[in-house]
């Protein structure tokens, strides 16, 4: 089973608001103790239909799901063809299906046939049909092939899926059957987007997760969405007088996105209109200058003098209007991104407000300090789930003050997490920052907020260190470290490392030393290292040399990347 707290849990919770299931399909249910099926249970979805093709892990998913009144479970068999197949029990019961096991074999070395027998099967399209009543409009396939499966639906019903989850191979060299490339790219023709792909305990083989976003309407909110409205009453009842002191904010932006908007209308119909009617009348007027030309030059003129030169005033032309167009376009998108950074300074400020208003207390802006909104979010959810013992931070910001307020939080009112009871350690958050100004910057902020009790907030200047892989300059952290980790004795603790220090621009493959310096003193414990700025080539290049860390000193680790606005990459031991 996936690590039932994997990005894509979250994403799901989140998708279950804006695109409520009307019902559930899973091909490939096993035994009904995996992590979809368990996500199902713990949601308490009402409409779900299981298949599952093989004889011992149906018989199981029946007695797991015993207590789900109006499920459907089916034992069938999913292909692309309603025909007789031959389906393969195999010694990994997850990969028992209608592939042969030499098609699974860079995946499973050792992978044995138990049983082989020909089996009827049925189409997707008959699956989604089951339930006419209420078309499914979640789908999981979490077997393979999965292309094959989806090419046998029609449009109808390719239209009614809105999340799409798939069974994904990871490797380098997939199996024919199994590329993910054309299933991608099938589905985001059809309007999907891809949020996740998370690997499990197997390193190449995970899951991908697709959504397909629908416009929000007031149907669409008002009579099914009872409970965002119930989650929204109250803090907005709270917060009308913030409301109207953005008021005329408000106004002003709206003004100022209604001019932008005249603006461009002025402009579109020039960039619409075809490229040929544009030209035309500026070449006639070349033609017509040519003419003239030519008719006053001696008769001795060839012809093909004559051509060259209209295609020589033609291609001049050409390049003018082509540079006019590339002036407009970058003169559009720089006034668009003006626009779009304005906005989010605005919402970032009325978020401010309305914090204030309910708290006492504001948050610093995000967009400008190391940490965008969206990871901020992430690293809370984690916290909030591992109640960690440890947090370590490279690089202070926006994001020391985020850790120190939830841990302050988890110990409010005397309720703090099981595993911290007689723990030995006094501060739970470690933040290094080799940069004295920000330092300093950090310092002030935490001493106003009410977290400033849990975190120690280290000035680490970046010092030389080096292993096989090359030379860095990385903070000062060694001593810091070894005293923690004598602090935390023989037990095993659950520990969060934030990489997002030091700057790109320090060196090449800067953040590398992170996993170094924190498995030397801490690797006994559980640790959950995240990544920002994984979108970056340099950071993937770090993201290498640690798996290669990692291998050549035996440490198992899972692994998973998650679209946010930077990247995330995320590997837990």
């Amino acid at each position: 089973m996936q690590n039932p707290h994997s990005p894509i849990t979250g994403c799901l919770d989140q998708l279950e608001l804006l695109t409520p299931p009307r019902q559930v399909v899973v091909i490939g249910a096993g035994t009904g103790r995996g992590h979809w099926v368990q996500w199902l249970m713990q949601r308490d979805c009402k409409n779900v239909v299981l298949i599952e093709g093989e004889d011992a892990s149906f018989a199981a998913l029946l007695t797991t799901t015993a207590s789900r009144e109006g499920w459907l479970r089916r034992q069938e068999v999913v292909a692309d063809r309603a025909d007789s197949h031959r389906f393969h029990t195999l010694s990994v019961s997850t990969e028992s299906g209608l592939l042969p096991p030499e098609a699974l074999q860079t995946l499973w070395p050792n992978l044995t046939v138990r049983e082989v027998k020909q089996k009827a099967a049925v189409t997707l399209s008959e699956v989604l049909a089951l339930r006419d009543a209420q078309p499914a409009n979640w789908l999981v396939i979490d077997c393979w092939p999965a292309l094959p499966l989806l090419r046998t639906l029609d449009e109808a019903a390719l239209l009614a899926l809105d999340v799409v989850v798939l069974r994904t191979w990871l490797g380098a060299t997939p199996h024919s059957l199994l590329g993910q490339q054309d299933l991608n790219a099938e589905l985001e023709m059809l309007g999907f987007k891809q949020l996740v792909t998370t690997s499990g305990r197997h390193p190449e083989i995970g899951h991908t997760l697709m959504w397909r976003a629908r416009p929000v309407t007031e149907s669409s909110v008002t009579p099914n969405s009872p409970d965002i409205i119930q989650r929204a009453d109250g803090p907005m009842a709270a917060l009308d007088p913030a409301n109207d002191v953005l008021g005329a904010n408000r106004a002003n932006l709206k003004l100022a996105f209604e001019l932008y908007q005249a603006e461009i209308a002025k402009l579109l119909p020039q960039l619409a209109e075809p490229a040929e009617q544009r030209q035309q009348p500026q070449r006639a007027l070349v033609m017509a200058d040519l003419e003239t030309q030519v008719e006053g030059q001696s008769s001795s003129l060839s012809k093909d003098v004559v051509l060259q030169a209209l295609q020589d005033a033609l291609s001049q032309l050409h390049s003018k209007q082509q540079e006019t167009m590339k002036e407009t376009e970058h003169r559009l998108r720089t006034d668009c991104n003006n626009m779009l950074t304005n906005a989010v300074r605005q919402l970032e400020a009325f978020i401010g407000i309305q914090n204030f208003m309910a708290t006492g207390e504001s948050l610093t802006k995000f967009h400008g300090w190391p940490i965008s909104p969206d990871l901020g979010l992430f690293l809370l959810e984690r916290i909030k789930t591992y109640s960690y013992d440890l947090i370590i931070e490279f690089g202070s910001g926006t994001s020391t003050l985020l850790f120190a307020k939830a841990l302050s939080m988890q110990t409010r009112d005397g309720c703090e997490p099981e595993n911290w009871k007689n723990h030995p350690l006094t501060k739970r958050l470690m933040s290094f920052e080799h940069d004295a100004k920000y330092h300093g910057d950090t310092h002030r902020r935490l001493g106003s907020t009410s977290g400033a009790a849990t975190a120690d907030l280290i000035h680490a200047p970046l010092v030389d260190w080096c292993d096989d892989t090359g030379s860095y300059r990385f903070y000062d952290c060694d001593a810091p470290l070894r005293a923690v980790s004598s602090c935390l004795g023989s037990g095993k603790a659950r520990i969060l490392v934030l990489v997002d220090g030091p700057p790109g621009k320090t060196c090449a493959k800067a953040r590398y030393p992170a996993v170094p310096h924190v498995f030397s003193r801490l690797g006994r414990h559980h640790i959950d290292v995240v990544l920002d700025d994984a979108n970056r080539s340099d950071e993937k290049a770090v993201i290498e040399l640690w798996r290669t860390f990692w291998r050549t000193r035996g440490v198992r680790f899972e692994e998973s990347t998650v679209a946010l606005e930077k990247g995330l990459y995320l590997a837990s031991t």
